[in-house]
């Protein structure tokens, strides 16, 4: 078993790479190995285990398990927001519109 860091992963794509501990290289990560239950995917920063295994275009993780999630962002800190214009490019925003009846 190998440990390590998240340093991207795209769930849309459905891959990202793990900085690895034991390695000098980034672990190639696949959301078939992750193992959780529901829609499997793996935060940017999340400390993870994982086999490693030499795969055909370099080192791939096995067996992914989340073993610490990532700091999140201080609730004190405020996020900043993307405007167009007037229009405020948020979908929390459209959501309060909607639950509000606006």
């Amino acid at each position: 078993m190998a440990f390590g860091i998240v340093k991207w992963f795209n769930n849309h794509k459905g891959f990202g790479f793990i900085e690895s501990h034991e390695f000098d290289t980034d672990i190639f990560a696949h959301f078939s190995e992750v193992e959780m239950i529901g829609f499997k995917t793996l935060q940017q920063g999340a400390s993870v285990v994982y086999e490693p295994m030499q795969g055909p275009r370099g080192w791939m993780a096995k067996n992914i398990r989340v073993i610490a999630a990532p700091a999140t962002q201080d609730a004190s800190t405020p996020v900043p927001v993307e405007t167009k214009g007037s229009r405020l490019r948020t979908p929390q925003f459209r959501a309060n519109l909607i639950t509000q009846g606006l």
